[in-house]
């Protein structure tokens, strides 16, 4: 598969980042096949995992991360589902960009570019983490058509606005200090790194991950999140479960569920204990269980 070279500083870059990414790509549980998907902002990257003959679900990551985010879920909800994680096109991974998106109604494209070139035109169980929770917050609201079911997990400035302490935080880090950088992520993801010397490990080697694709790649371009206002959010008409972890940072979760079941009162919530914005990896099996459960009630294969 060849990169997109242009997106890197040098090509000296590109050989370093992909052997990190291959390297990391080689401790996916599963079995996956890869796709690329033409979109009108590029090809999209997709790890494809889990059953042909499962319901499709589509995972979205979240900002400076790649779909390998996934790794800690992906065996268990592959057991039934066929499992489709894209790379998202701004961010870094395999994808290959080659116009970012600049608005909201350009990210909810691109995403219905890679459901499209994937063959999904509907019964899509629509998954996302933190930024791209978001993003598929967005896009549910514009394509409910599409979705059998709506997941989000930890997303940020969707319900409730950005926590001082995560803005003061993310500013720190545009100081070009690798000890801020990684002092950001041991904060953010502090419960799964508490929780084991693997897990510590685990995290300094995602927060190396990012400290190098962001010394590699040329700087990336995001849409800024912004809050989701009530309209949009009953525009949802899909079948959604809202889950956090106790001690999220980025938000208050309490603010996040209450204003979720005032909003969207027939919509699941699910609070997740010891877990912050690394549910994802820290509290895998217990997001697993309660995901599972709430697919496996609203999937019309069952």
């Amino acid at each position: 598969m060849t990169p997109n070279r242009a997106a890197f500083r040098s090509e000296q870059c590109c050989r370093r980042y992909l052997e990190r990414y291959e390297e990391r790509a080689r401790r996916w549980p599963v079995p996956y096949t890869t796709e690329m998907i033409d979109t009108p902002f590029g090809q999209t990257f997709v790890r494809v995992s889990g059953p042909s003959s499962g319901s499709p679900m589509v995972v979205v990551h979240g900002a400076s991360a790649n779909s390998l985010i996934w790794s800690h879920c992906v065996a268990r909800l592959s057991e039934r589902y066929r499992v489709f994680a894209p790379d998202n096109i701004f961010d870094f991974g395999r994808s290959v960009c080659t116009q970012f998106p600049d608005t909201i109604d350009e990210l909810c494209a691109w995403l219905d570019g890679v459901l499209e070139g994937l063959h999904l035109a509907k019964g899509v169980h629509l998954a996302g983490h933190s930024y791209g929770g978001w993003l598929s917050s967005r896009y549910a609201a514009r394509c409910p058509d599409r979705l059998q079911t709506l997941t989000l997990i930890a997303p940020v400035h969707t319900l409730a606005p950005f926590s001082i302490q995560w803005i003061s935080h993310a500013a720190l880090v545009r100081i070009p200090l690798k000890a801020l950088h990684t002092h950001l992520y041991f904060w953010l993801l502090e419960d799964f790194a508490k929780s084991s010397r693997e897990a510590h490990d685990e995290v300094n080697d995602w927060s190396e991950d990012v400290w190098l694709a962001s010394h590699t790649f040329t700087p990336r371009h995001y849409v800024p999140p912004t809050l989701v206002d009530d309209e949009e959010l009953r525009k949802i008409r899909v079948p959604t479960l809202l889950v956090m972890g106790e001690h999220e940072k980025t938000c208050d979760p309490r603010k996040v569920l209450r204003r979720w079941r005032e909003v969207m009162p027939l919509a699941e919530t699910e609070m997740i204990p010891a877990a912050g914005h690394d549910i994802i990896l820290g509290q895998a099996d217990a997001l697993d269980a309660r995901w599972l459960r709430f697919l496996d009630a609203h999937d019309i294969r069952h």
